[in-house]
C-alpha cells in the first residue's frame, strides 16, 4: 500500500504544479486581411550592387601578381589515405568584373585554415 500511497502524492504534487489555464491562442495560418496604409519602400536606383559577370583575371605583374600562393604546401590526402598529393594552395585571386571594377578573392589555408597575411 505505501507504492500507491506514494504514487497518489507524487500524482497530486504534479497537479499542484499544473496550470489550468492550457496554452495560449495561435494565430490562423495564412495571408493577413489587407489593410489601408502606406509602406516606405527602398529606392529602386540603389539596388544594383555586387558583381558584374563574367569575372577576368588582370593581368599579372611583378609588382600586382593575379595569383598569389601561401607560404608552406597544402597536403592533399585521397580518402583511403594512400595518396597524397603536395603542392602550392591558392591564398588570393585578383580579377575585375565586367564593369571594370577590382575583385579579389581570399582563400584559407586548406590544412591550417589560416587567412594569407
Amino acid at each position: 500500500m505505501t507504492t500507491d500511497r506514494r504514487m497518489k502524492e507524487s500524482l497530486e504534487r504534479i497537479l499542484d504544479i499544473w496550470d489550468p489555464r492550457g496554452l495560449e491562442d495561435v494565430p490562423e495560418r495564412g495571408p493577413s486581411p489587407s489593410r489601408r496604409g502606406y509602406a516606405e519602400g527602398p529606392d529602386p536606383t540603389r539596388l544594383a550592387a555586387g558583381i558584374a559577370s563574367p569575372l577576368t583575371e588582370i593581368e599579372s605583374t611583378e609588382a600586382q601578381p593575379s595569383r598569389v600562393y601561401h607560404a608552406d604546401d597544402a597536403a592533399l590526402v585521397s580518402t583511403d589515405g594512400l595518396f597524397v598529393l603536395t603542392g602550392q594552395a591558392l591564398a588570393r585571386l585578383r580579377m575585375t568584373d565586367a564593369n571594370g571594377a577590382p575583385v579579389e578573392m581570399v582563400f584559407r589555408h586548406p590544412d591550417t585554415g589560416d587567412l594569407p597575411e
